[in-house]
């Protein structure tokens, strides 16, 4: 018994991989900027510095970290509403088609 479902939404199923496209970017940009300004700054023979600027990186690192899995987290969220609602109207149809 097979329903056939119509697939709705088409906006957001691509808004939903925009967003996926943008939290790569956001995590390669991340990773590169880190190296270039840990490489850009790294100044040996101040220790107290030095210090500072590894911590800084790691504070960049995880920022963008955190902003790639907000991004992928509201491309997933858009599917999930979408993949709700395919199965309520499936569930629907099945409902209606066996009260018939």
């Amino acid at each position: 018994m097979a329903i056939m479902v119509v697939y709705k939404y088409g906006i957001l199923r691509i808004l939903s991989t925009i967003f996926k496209v943008l939290a790569i970017a956001t995590l390669l940009i991340g990773i590169i900027s880190t190296i270039k300004f840990l490489a850009a700054t790294a100044q040996p023979g101040i220790p107290g510095v030095a210090t500072s600027i590894i911590l800084f990186g790691l504070n960049m690192t995880i920022t963008y970290v955190i902003v790639t899995i907000c991004l992928w987290a509201c491309a997933e969220l858009i599917i999930l509403f979408i993949d709700l609602e395919e199965n309520t109207r499936r569930t629907t149809l099945l409902l209606e088609k066996e009260r018939s």
